[in-house]
């Protein structure tokens, strides 16, 4: 027999899986909390239990986040290229945030306003920053400048929750021994559907000898 814990936890993902539906069919601003309920099949004050709708859209995003590492962790990057080594860690997450362009900024928005906060998201922010410093790291290097290159794929990929497409790409392949990015880094746009239908295309171009 089910306990409370469950039923109430089975009333949360029932909640959350709608809101999402709606706010993806209708948008943030046209859905209320009153079609959340109906659509949930509970009480608008249950609705409000689990979140006002942009708690509820902070939860969702939160969940879609979360889901989205867990699969990327399973086929983690092989590659030599330090680029492609990192384009693969954040690439997942741009799509997410492209795919949803409008309800990605929204989220963006809320998370900036300090009204709700996301321990997810502050989780898995320091989460790439390990993951990239490994991908990117070398003897030759120091722990402040590895530190520096690992921040910047990281606040592009964020920066599509508030920015959206078209997405810039750093264009440039390191060399053997460095870690240092482009002198001039220039820039490539994805639109949408090029995300969905092929993978990103690094465009070389040697890094200087230096760290």
């Amino acid at each position: 027999m089910p306990t409370r814990s469950d039923m109430k936890a089975e009333t949360q993902r029932r909640v959350l899986t709608e809101a999402d539906r709606l706010f993806r069919e209708r948008g943030l601003a046209a859905t209320t909390v009153r079609d959340i309920a109906s659509a949930s099949g509970v009480s608008v004050g249950t609705v409000m239990a689990v979140g006002d709708k942009p708690a509820l859209l902070v939860k969702v995003f939160d969940g879609l986040i979360e889901e989205t590492h867990a699969a990327r962790r399973e086929t983690p990057p092989r590659s030599d290229n330090r680029v492609v080594r990192v384009l693969s860690l954040v690439e997942p997450f741009l799509k997410l945030f492209i795919s949803r362009q409008e309800l990605a900024r929204a989220y963006g928005s809320i998370l900036i306003s300090g009204n709700h906060s996301s321990e997810i998201f502050t989780r898995l922010t320091e989460i790439l920053l390990t993951e990239i410093r490994d991908a990117i790291s070398h003897p030759e290097c120091t722990r402040d400048e590895v530190d520096r290159q690992a921040r910047a794929p990281i606040t592009l990929t964020w920066a599509c929750c508030s920015a959206g497409p078209p997405v810039p790409l750093l264009r440039a392949a390191p060399s053997s021994r460095s870690c240092a990015p482009p002198s001039r880094p220039s820039a490539i746009t994805r639109s949408k559907n090029d995300l969905h239908s092929r993978p990103l295309v690094v465009h070389h171009r040697p890094w200087p000898q230096h760290c």
